[in-house]
């Protein structure tokens, strides 16, 4: 199935300008850091331009999802490209002639992260347009796990490029990957954009017939809800813990990057078996798979044994590799084609938004319970946001769906049935 994938021109260019751009982007944070630390920067000026960056993509995605159902996607992505490429441009030459500031990497990250919000929703939506029903999973497959190795290999190569010439060039050349995104996203010929009233009406209007996609499929909206929880409140303690954990009862920083290490591996095995197993009831498959993050964050606060937190967060990253190429499949499988910008948009602002409260949270909650408590009940919370997903219906018995056109949304669904309280509870 993939080898036919590498037959389909505009397909082949799509998956050429996202890995350049994942290479990029890959490449990208490690310069970051090491341009404010060079610069004398502090741990502050550090999070303030990492955040300059994300919180405009976050905030402004669910504009970019109506841009992407109101225009022609291939033109959107183009756009985003070689906008992020002149913003990585100028970077590059202020940084090479010895001349950026604080507050000029605070605004240009800025800019870069308000024309991603424009990519995030656009990509997602416009690879059906490239590849047929058929083909869909294999297509998110490759296109995961080429992200997820270039997201694995960019640290270090980051790294070898800073330490060998500097942190200027890794910018510049994230900014090339760009100007090369663009070229063979223009190359493509797909012109076609949503046939749908979105761009008719307001910006909000659309924005609420986007949510309403999504409310009135009770798999999709259980899904984000427990997401929307668990990021903040299991995940992101994991992950801002573990180090500490790490280095006053695993050794050190060994311990936690084989931690770290484990799970970006599993990422990157969970599209490959996604490429050869296709489940009758997808989201049953996907959310049960979910228990697995339970056992990281219970082995790290109950336990000392590092192979064992090793060999769970692979396991793990299996898991979430696999759940992220069949979870694409489905969007792109059971919603319209006029509305996949809104509702991937959608997707992205309630499991990444609230990511950040939980960074600031996991600090004074370990405070006043410990580390030990926040993360058993980090993996308390994941068992009990799974449960609860399963006591939906939708969510046990939603076919494959490949082959069956996606359908508008029906009238909307009443406020308080059952559903919704299984799905506040469930995380």
């Amino acid at each position: 199935m993939i080898r036919t994938l590498w037959k389909l021109r505009d397909f082949r260019r799509l998956f050429s300008a996202y890995t350049i751009t994942s290479v990029g982007d890959g490449l990208q944070p490690v310069a970051l850091v090491f341009v404010v630390l060079e610069a004398g920067g502090t741990a502050a000026d550090l999070g303030l331009v990492l955040a300059a960056g994300t919180i405009p993509t976050v905030a402004l995605s669910l504009l970019g999802g109506v841009w992407a159902d109101r225009f022609e996607r291939r033109r959107l992505l183009a756009v985003s490209d070689l906008a992020r490429g002149l913003c990585q441009a100028l970077l590059a030459v202020l940084l090479l002639t010895g001349h950026a500031t604080l507050w000029e990497l605070v605004l240009l990250n800025v800019l870069y992260g308000v024309f991603r919000s424009v990519f995030v929703p656009s990509v997602s939506a416009l690879v059906p347009q490239t590849v047929g029903d058929g083909d869909l999973q294999a297509a998110n497959s490759v296109m995961g796990t080429v992200r997820n190795a270039c997201y694995l290999a960019g640290a270090p190569l980051a790294g070898i490029i800073v330490a060998l010439l500097d942190a200027g060039v890794v910018v510049a050349l994230d900014g090339v990957s760009f100007f090369l995104s663009a070229a063979c996203v223009l190359r493509m010929t797909v012109r076609s954009r949503p046939d749908s009233g979105a761009g008719r009406g307001s910006m909000l209007r659309d924005l609420r017939g986007g949510w309403q996609e999504v409310r009135s499929r009770r798999w999709l909206l259980a899904e984000l809800l427990r997401s929307a929880l668990e990021l903040p409140l299991a995940v992101a303690p994991f992950f801002l813990l573990g180090p500490v954990v790490a280095q006053d009862r695993l050794g050190g920083a060994p311990a936690w990057a084989a931690i770290s290490t484990a799970f970006l591996v599993g990422t990157l095995l969970g599209p490959a078996i996604a490429a050869r197993y296709r489940p009758r009831r997808p989201m049953l498959v996907c959310t049960a798979i979910m228990y697995t993050g339970v056992l990281p964050p219970l082995l790290l606060g109950l336990t000392d044994w590092t192979a064992a937190i090793v060999a769970a967060e692979l396991v793990k990253g299996c898991a979430v590799g696999f759940f992220g190429t069949v979870w694409s499949t489905l969007l792109q499988r059971h919603v319209p084609d006029e509305a996949r910008g809104r509702v991937s948009a959608w997707d992205f602002t309630l499991t990444s938004g609230l990511t950040p409260v939980g960074y600031l949270l996991a600090a004074p909650l370990t405070a006043m319970f410990g580390t030990e408590a926040l993360l058993v009940f980090g993996a308390a919370w994941v068992a009990l946001g799974v449960t609860g997903q399963l006591c939906v219906r939708q969510v046990r018995t939603l076919r494959d769906g490949a082959d069956e056109p996606a359908t508008a949304s029906a009238p909307e669904t009443p406020v308080g049935e059952p559903v919704l309280v299984a799905q506040a509870t469930e995380n």
